[in-house]
């Protein structure tokens, strides 16, 4: 619909004067200004004036967003507002620019109790995105599950995988997301029931080179996950690092959740 020249003009003309009595309001609102003063307004177009006006009304319903999800059940990070707000534009004249942000998720981790489904989720996710993908497994591990890499050899392959620009890092590796944990845009934690890991450890069986005292081994730990205290290799570390992550994120505790997440990647 086009604006009248004297709708316009009202427009700039408020805008303008909230400028001159509260500068640095209009400028927090805005985050174009950065705290300038606001008569340079003066100097812009009124097609800039119109998209302040848009990202006022994006902010505004970001912070509802971030609203209900605060007040979600155990402060759980819900899928539904976020994209809710990543379907949020901020008009006709931004919505390529916003596009190309709802896509951005260029440095994820995947983390979560084994046989979560991490490394199927990671192949999918590295397929559709095309980015590069890593498995913890193989950097904690000797070939052929020999045995555990030295912490100052696995350390550094960790850092160099980290390093890149764009990539996708899985595992249940709490010490090696602490690691990298700066660099982490995107974290996927798969809350999946303990049952449902042991099932699928079951179906997919002993992997090459895995001995039945390691399988069982890994049967053991991944029955451990909620009950293993100040270890970041838990259902306690993984709860602590997703709330801490200030960057987007996703808590999924189903297939169905998966399969969702995995269609609007």
């Amino acid at each position: 619909m086009v604006r009248s020249k004297a709708k316009d003009r009202r427009t700039y003309n408020a805008l303008l004067d909230a400028g001159r009595s509260r500068p640095e309001k209009v400028a927090g609102r805005a985050g174009i200004f950065h705290g300038q003063e606001l008569p340079m307004v003066r100097q812009i177009s009124l097609h800039a004036i119109s998209l302040l006006a848009s990202a006022s009304n994006h902010l505004s319903y970001r912070s509802k967003c971030h609203q209900r999800r605060r007040s979600s059940p155990n402060g759980r990070h819900d899928l539904v507002a976020n994209e809710e707000f990543d379907r949020y534009n901020f008009g006709v004249h931004d919505q390529n620019t916003l596009r190309r942000s709802e896509r951005v998720m260029d440095r994820i981790f995947i983390v979560g109790n084994g046989g979560s489904g991490k490394t199927w989720l990671a192949e999918e996710l590295a397929a559709k995105l095309q980015l590069p993908l890593t498995h913890l497994d193989d950097f904690h591990w000797l070939p052929s599950f020999a045995g555990e890499r030295p912490r100052h050899e696995r350390d550094r392959l960790v850092a160099e995988a980290a390093n890149g620009s764009s990539w996708i890092i899985e595992g249940v590796y709490g010490s090696i997301l602490k690691q990298v944990f700066s660099r982490v845009t995107t974290l996927i934690w798969l809350d999946v029931a303990d049952d449902e890991c042991i099932s699928n450890l079951m179906q997919r069986g002993q992997m090459g080179g895995e001995t039945p005292e390691q399988f069982e081994e890994l049967l053991k730990y991944t029955r451990g996950y909620r009950l293993r205290r100040n270890h970041l290799n838990s259902f306690e570390g993984h709860q602590w690092f997703f709330e801490q992550h200030p960057h987007r994120k996703y808590r999924l505790s189903s297939r169905s959740e998966v399969a969702n997440f995995l269609a609007r990647a």
